[in-house]
């Protein structure tokens, strides 16, 4: 379910159970990890509520994908195994 603020009302998303939600920049799409056997990541438009799957998960070693989106819009996920590196910067 999603509420709306200006019309004080609950709409119905297209899809069931999802995870990892994600609004794009522009308010256009709702980017999601849709919870089914095959794992695609979606895009849910608005405000026709249009789902369109833009890739299959299921062969890849995605961790997480909900990491965001990139500035230009494109999905941001997480490979498995991830390296987590640390910078410490000294003030000059």
């Amino acid at each position: 379910m999603l509420f709306s603020f200006a019309t004080k009302q609950w709409r119905e998303l297209p899809l069931t159970r999802v995870d990892h939600l994600t609004w794009s920049a522009d308010g256009q799409y709702l980017y999601c990890e849709a919870e089914s056997g095959i794992r695609p990541l979606a895009r849910i438009r608005f405000p026709e509520r249009r789902v369109e799957s833009l890739i299959d998960l299921s062969s890849y070693s995605i961790r997480h994908t909900g990491a965001g989106l990139a500035l230009d819009g494109r999905p941001l996920l997480l490979v498995s195994p991830t390296d987590i590196y640390a910078l410490e910067l000294d003030r000059r």
